[in-house]
């Protein structure tokens, strides 16, 4: 549609002078340019005398009717009869209101008529429909692609489909006319049908992930932005917000965690279970397991060298000859204090990340707030977020109170004192911390696995 022109419903026309009044308040004459009533046509199309103050075009889009996938971010904009009330200097006036749902597009296929489901629905009225004076507001489809793609007008609400359901006339109606008409309305609106984009497109059908999925709202930094699915304007609009929730979390990095605990608190339960095997083989690939996940933690959490830098036999392989299974039998002086100070650094990075989830509980709040068309999808994606917080809490919980236990064995220098401890407070305790105190009882690591690093004598 061009700057000059505005589109409207023909029911709207009266026999005066029309007159259009923006948001802003200011009014505008205009002059009919196509009244599609006598062509049977739902559709008016004006031409406004002075400058609107718009700037662009507006672009059209086509829905495909023989598809069955949702156009899910549908918006419009006008002046309902229920939003009549007074300004701040007592005028009374129609206050706008924006109205998002989804449209089905396998819906009124045979009348050619698209149908919105809106999300949100407005107190019912004793005689007619609470949605009087909404027609002739444009329909436009959110795509992540094209942008604001204006698909229809509101013509009416049909009251036997309930309160959330509203009928729109698509522009690509304007085909049906004889072949001179239509070519003159579609050039007073500036498009063609044959070069309109169409909605939905193939490829949403496979992207059909929504905006809220957790991977979106848990790895939304730009590692992870390759997830996400929805409309990227929205994100754009949550990334100050996003930015604010986040200061205090390492400046936001928490959330680019790649190949660690991040990906799933499962991951580590695993490594944690296998401590309780009795293979040497085991316990040397589970704490390798560790050592790796603490290296990324280090590395995402700006500690470019943290506890990694310890374990300077990472990058071996990990399983183990029958030689170097004697060294599990070794005393080490040092080994306990190794596992210790890495099970406190695991545990702290476990409270960052219910950080990191909890800030996303806030930014599911605020856009759903903003967006209620993605409620549903939000309050699935908390559940999944918080069930992954209770995981998070429970691994914290583990690792935590397993370094606190063998912190009382690190100061006794005899070994077989030190087994012996570690079996009596396993004994007492349950779960993963039982499995792992017995484990650490019967196979301590071996001091190779621990060397100080030399000074650094630079200047």
């Amino acid at each position: 549609m061009q700057p000059k022109y505005a589109v409207t419903t023909g029911h709207n026309l009266g026999d005066g002078e029309v007159t259009i009044r923006t948001s802003a308040g200011a009014e505008h004459q205009a002059a009919v340019a196509y009244d599609g009533r006598s062509d049977g046509l739902d559709l008016a199309v004006l031409r406004v005398s002075d400058d609107l103050e718009v700037s662009g075009t507006v672009g059209i889009a086509r829905v495909n009717r023989a598809t069955p996938v949702l156009l899910d971010h549908c918006w419009a904009v006008g002046f309902p009869r229920f939003m009549r009330r007074r300004n701040i200097f007592g005028r009374r006036l129609r206050d706008t209101v924006q109205i998002t749902g989804v449209i089905a597009p396998a819906s009124g296929a045979v009348s050619g008529l698209l149908r919105l489901q809106v999300a949100d629905t407005p107190s019912g009225m004793r005689e007619g429909s609470q949605w009087q004076g909404l027609s002739g507001a444009v329909v436009f489809v959110s795509d992540r692609h094209h942008g604001d793609l204006a698909v229809g007008v509101v013509i009416e609400h049909g009251l036997d489909e309930g309160p959330s359901a509203l009928t729109v006339l698509p522009f690509t109606a304007i085909d049906d006319l004889g072949r001179e008409r239509r070519t003159r309305v579609w050039g007073l609106l500036g498009a063609s049908l044959d070069k309109l984009p169409v909605l939905p497109r193939t490829q949403d059908q496979q992207d059909a992930g929504t905006l809220l999925g957790a991977a979106a709202l848990l790895d939304a930094l730009p590692v992870r932005r390759a997830y996400f699915h929805g409309d990227c304007r929205v994100l754009r609009n949550a990334a100050q917000g996003m930015t604010d929730m986040l200061a205090i979390l390492d400046a936001g990095r928490a959330m680019a965690v790649a190949f660690s605990l991040a990906e799933s608190a499962q991951e580590l339960r695993d490594a944690l279970a296998i401590f309780g095997t009795t293979p040497p083989a085991a316990l040397r690939r589970a704490v390798l397991r560790l050592i790796v996940l603490n290296k990324d933690y280090a590395e995402d959490f700006g500690e470019p060298h943290g506890l990694y830098s310890y374990f300077p036999r990472i990058g071996e392989d990990f399983e183990v000859s029958a030689a170097d299974s004697a060294l599990f039998n070794i005393p080490a002086d040092d080994s306990f204090a190794a596992f210790q100070k890495l099970a406190v650094h695991l545990a702290s990075s476990c409270v960052r990340l219910v950080a990191v989830r909890e800030a996303a509980l806030d930014l599911i709040a605020a856009i759903t707030d903003a967006y209620p068309i993605l409620r549903t999808h939000g309050e699935d994606t908390a559940f999944d977020i918080r069930s992954g917080i209770y995981e998070l809490q429970q691994v914290q919980h583990t690792l935590a109170r397993t370094a606190d236990l063998v912190g009382l064995v690190v100061g006794q220098s005899d070994t077989e004192t030190r087994r012996a401890t570690l079996r009596a407070l396993a004994e007492r305790e349950t779960g993963d911390i039982a499995r792992l105190l017995s484990a650490l009882a019967a196979v301590p690591l071996p001091r190779a696995w621990y060397v100080t690093p030399a000074p650094d004598n630079r200047a």
